[in-house]
């Protein structure tokens, strides 16, 4: 059995699963995989045979400094420690290169590699820099600086003793003005209010931490800083970028019809069509997606035009080598993932619980949300968490449910998708009488693309629990002048990533997969629970090769998703050749990331306009462009762009970046752009971060 903490973070909690895969694929043999936990009162089990990963609380996982590791065998235990995430996965990498084969050898004696930490011995005012501690404010004030002392003394500067290192902003300091010194014992960082300089101090410290040359620390005391300030006026340029996005979205309503050759084979679906007909001309087209899916004669290089102002439910799927677009006049077809709208006082049913509702449907597809009034508000799902002990809780509000009847908050809902396919939902009164549109996202993609060589152009798309238009492994597809709004929420899997409760999914324009000249462009896309647009793929065989070519995201207005562009390639070993290849967005406008329907997420610290995650062998990436972007205002990050791979010539994988326009809040979060995962606070040393990254057109504004 593979055992972890039961407090492990993602990265360790991946790089159990690929030591378990790989393993299995080496061996045959299937491991079962579990957390540390114990029940209160009993003892941690002694003489169970387990590979230990990372530091759990059996006795034979020590303590060890930041970036040692090590693999022993001791008693009936495989230990595969590290002090760190990162010496972790190493060390697991480690093991996998030189333990497992068509069996598993562990060595005789332990392997144990040490890591050289120069500082390890600097001590300020004779004491030990490794014995001050950052409390989790600094730490999270400033990140970066918290990794550069770990690994710097090899000891993470957690809360290890009575000396503390303190970042404030003080009124006794001007807007230049920084202090570094020793007050009762701890280590004061300090910057002038409101400057947003803090981080600048962090450098500071860190350069008088490199002269000491390993020895005693001098401390700079006042200092004047030399500033090198983010734009001012924010306010005003945040209004012309809202006036700019909102003439965007405007044309792409408005985008025209296609223009079709006179000589393509040609269908097409009006919501007053017939089945029965031919399909070929407005006057004979057919009705329904059922007939449309169905239908043979819909061949590549085929278009397939919906009437406008016409609404369709279910699901389009498209085929290879087909156009689906508009035709006629007004507002652009709409495609919904939603079965039926639920505003009728006549589908819902009192329970026996005061204020709780049952839907007359029964769906075992789960719903990922309901949407009342087109927006105007919109459900809070119940998601179980089941802990070792059998008790339940919900998993968005931290209470303790077990039925329906532990519903107690207006909007929030409960689908049983598993059991009786029943929606209950609190209520103050009849939903179906009391808004005039409730629609559901029921557990699918809106459009299904089975092929490649496909364009979808010109639709407005909602309602789905999974993904607005879903992918594979494609080349040569387009989605373009489409409005995508309210998709996602429901339900991906039961128990995986190590979970105790289901992981919610769902974005607008989807592949996973590999891919050649994806582009999606012109769309409007907004309340979307996971990402606007994304291509995204794990290889799990260290034989298999999966490429991501030529992705082209521009001219997009997106708002209020989680992620407003999501990408990853994760690969088993650096070793993996797979890789992203001219990779370019461009020219959008991105507004308010982690904030709206997927607030009801449990991870409130993920959002980003631009996340490609961290950790682990991932995005090997070459000729990764992004220019002329407008990004704007984050719940948690603006931007997590990190890989520590290398391409075969050398290069890094990062992007170059190029007229882009940050705004941020002072004290907050920039995210990361760099080969390490150090997220950055969003202050004036950005300018510096960013460096040769940048071409120097880039702005950064402060809020």
């Amino acid at each position: 059995m593979i055992v972890r903490s039961d407090l492990a973070n993602e990265a360790t909690v991946a790089a159990s699963i690929s030591l378990r895969k790989t393993i299995e694929a080496s061996t045959g043999v299937k491991l079962d995989m579990a957390t540390d936990w114990v029940k209160k009162g009993e003892e941690v089990p002694v003489g169970t045979k387990e590979i230990l990963v990372g530091s759990t609380n059996r006795p034979e996982s020590g303590e060890m400094r930041y970036m040692d590791y090590e693999i022993k065998y001791e008693g009936s235990r495989v230990v595969i420690n590290g002090g760190s995430a990162e010496a972790v996965q190493t060390a697991v990498d480690w093991f996998l290169e030189n333990c497992v084969g068509d069996e598993i050898r562990v060595p005789e004696t332990a392997y144990l590699h040490e890591e050289s930490y120069p500082y390890a011995n600097a001590t300020i005012e004779g004491i030990p820099l490794r014995e001050f501690a950052l409390m989790e404010r600094e730490a999270s004030i400033c990140p970066e600086l918290a990794e550069w002392l770990a690994k710097g003394t090899g000891f993470y500067p957690e809360k290890r003793g009575e000396h503390l290192i303190l970042m404030n902003e003080s009124d006794a300091l001007r807007f230049d003005e920084a202090s570094i010194s020793m007050r009762d014992g701890n280590l004061m960082l300090e910057a002038g209010t409101n400057s947003g300089s803090i981080a600048h101090v962090a450098e500071l410290f860190k350069e008088s931490v490199t002269a000491g040359n390993g020895g005693e620390i001098t401390l700079l005391g006042k200092v004047e800083l030399e500033m090198k300030q983010i734009e001012g006026n924010a306010a005003a340029m945040i209004a012309q970028w809202r006036a700019e996005s909102d003439a965007r979205i405007a044309e792409i309503l408005a985008s025209p019809n296609m223009e079709i050759p006179a000589d393509a084979r040609v269908f097409y679906l009006s919501p007053n069509g017939d089945d029965a007909a031919d399909g070929r001309s407005p006057e004979t087209a057919w009705k329904t997606l059922a007939k449309l899916n169905g239908a043979g004669e819909v061949i590549p290089g085929s278009y397939v035009c919906f009437e406008r102002g016409g609404l369709w439910r279910g699901q389009l799927k498209a085929k290879t080598g087909v156009t689906y677009t508009a035709y006629g006049e007004g507002a652009k077809p709409t495609l919904y993932g939603s079965p039926l709208d639920g505003a009728d006082a006549s589908l819902w049913t009192k329970t026996d619980t005061e204020n709780i509702w049952v839907f007359a449907e029964a769906w075992d597809k789960d719903v990922g949300t309901l949407i009342f009034d087109h927006g105007e508000a919109h459900g809070i799902k119940c998601v179980i968490r089941t802990e070792a002990d059998g008790s339940t809780f919900n998993n968005t509000t931290g209470e303790v449910f077990n039925t329906y009847a532990d519903l107690t908050t207006d909007l929030h809902f409960y689908h049983d998708y598993a059991g009786s396919g029943k929606l209950y939902l609190y209520s103050e009164g009849n939903p179906g009488a009391r808004f005039d549109s409730i629609e559901f996202n029921i557990k699918q993609n809106v459009i299904a693309i089975a092929g490649s060589g496909i364009t979808i152009d010109n639709f407005c798309i909602k309602y789905g629990g999974a993904h607005g238009v879903g992918a594979g492994t494609v080349s040569n597809l387009t989605v373009q002048n489409c409005e995508f709004g309210w998709i996602g929420g429901s339900i991906q899997s039961e128990g995986i990533y190590g979970r105790n409760y289901g992981t919610r999914y769902g974005n607008a324009v989807e592949i996973y997969g590999g891919c050649d000249t994806y582009t999606v462009t012109d769309n409007y896309i907004y309340q979307i629970y996971d990402a606007a647009i994304t291509q995204q793929f794990t290889v799990s065989n260290a034989d298999e090769v999966k490429h991501q070519k030529n992705m082209t995201y521009a001219r997009n207005v997106i708002e209020y998703c989680n992620y407003s562009i999501e990408y990853f390639l994760g690969l088993p070993d650096k070793e993996n050749p797979s890789r992203m290849e001219n990779f370019l967005i461009e020219d959008n406008y991105m507004w308010n990331a982690g904030y709206g329907f997927c607030e009801q997420r449990p991870d409130h610290d993920q959002g980003a306009h631009i996340k490609g995650w961290s950790g682990g062998n991932r995005n090997r990436a070459t000729g990764y462009i992004i220019r002329n972007n407008v990004m704007c205002h984050s719940r948690d990050m603006l931007v997590q762009i990190t890989s520590h791979l290398l391409n075969p010539d050398g290069s890094d994988s990062m992007p170059k970046l190029s007229g882009n326009h940050f705004v941020g809040k002072i004290g907050g979060q920039f995210g990361t752009i760099a080969m390490d995962t150090v997220r950055q606070a969003y202050n004036p040393a950005i300018v510096d971060y960013i460096g040769e990254k940048s071409d120097g057109t880039d702005t950064f504004w402060m809020e």
